[in-house]
């Protein structure tokens, strides 16, 4: 039986902030997610989130919104943790999804994808192709950067912020298309302020961070393989928001994610490569003798696949 679709308000107070958490039923509550103190820097634990990554406080939104003027049929082109929320709310929701990956998402992942209702495309140009499918079917694309609807629902982990830590220095945030950036420093223009923030990306897909960084080595591949996006609407956005704030943008290797993610993974922390990457990029802006504003938080956006 379809879950009906609806929007419940928790609202806590914080002096001129309140806290919005969109949510579409009763049993899958996106946000709210735990925050832990290692060594001297906060970790926001979005794998807490009823898919296990920021990916729900979007798309919970987004299809929220798609149901609300009549939207049955979605689709979405995505490395996977998108997909995987888009399975879920779409499910609940009574519509049907159509997913276009590459063949080399994590095998983990996609088998978190296949289920009922939910067509799998495999291709080697899943977000053009998404865009054609969505055209010709009518389908309501869930492509974050694509929707006007699609970073609205990650103002919520500014919110917390600064509701559970008070008013913060700065923050590393793994970026791709830069959605989930957008959102987050929208949230916080909206409380008032803009802590210094940081986008954290690849060798492989760094078309905003080397804007600032330009000490690394081009590759063409990650072990961040969720940080794939070679562009985005959002571009000239995001890169602005991070000058506002007086931030950067740091580009990391594999060397340096795979030595932060040993790291938190010895401190019983589930993180997948792009959370560990914000630890590179602090370790690394330490190095360059950045002068980095405490409290310092590191998105830990995903848990590890393998």
């Amino acid at each position: 039986m379809a879950a009906s679709l609806g929007m419940t308000k928790s609202v806590k107070q914080s002096g001129h902030l309140v806290f919005i958490s969109y949510t579409i039923t009763m049993d899958y509550e996106e946000g709210n997610t735990p925050i832990r103190q290692i060594n001297g820097v906060y970790y926001k634990l979005e794998t807490a989130n009823p898919t296990g990554s920021v990916k729900d406080r979007g798309i919970s939104f987004q299809v929220w919104k798609a149901i609300g003027t009549g939207f049955s049929k979605f689709c979405i082109s995505s490395s996977g943790n998108a997909a995987i929320s888009a399975v879920t709310y779409v499910g609940l929701a009574g519509g049907t999804l159509d997913v276009f990956v590459s063949r080399k998402i994590n095998k983990g992942k996609l088998k978190k994808i296949i289920g009922k209702d939910v067509k799998v495309h495999f291709s080697q140009k899943a977000v053009s192709e998404c865009m054609q499918f969505a055209q010709k079917t009518n389908a309501y694309n869930l492509r974050a950067s694509q929707d006007p609807n699609g970073w609205v629902g990650y103002m919520s982990v500014a919110y917390e912020l600064d509701f559970k830590l008070g008013k913060l220095g700065a923050v590393f945030i793994p970026v791709s298309s830069g959605t989930l950036f957008y959102g987050v420093a929208r949230g916080f223009d909206k409380i008032g302020y803009l802590p210094t923030l940081h986008a954290v990306q690849t060798p492989y897909c760094n078309f905003i961070a080397s804007k600032f960084d330009k000490d690394f080595k081009p590759s063409q591949s990650s072990l961040a393989d969720a940080l794939v996006a070679k562009t985005t609407p959002l571009k000239s956005g995001v890169v602005s928001l991070i000058k506002k704030s007086k931030g950067f943008g740091w580009v990391v290797s594999d060397n340096e994610i795979k030595k932060a993610w040993v790291e938190l993974y010895g401190k019983g922390l589930d993180t997948s490569y792009e959370g560990a990457a914000c630890l590179a990029a602090y370790r690394k802006a330490l190095g360059k003798k950045f002068k980095v504003k405490e409290p310092i938080v590191c998105l830990i956006t995903g848990r590890y696949y393998g």
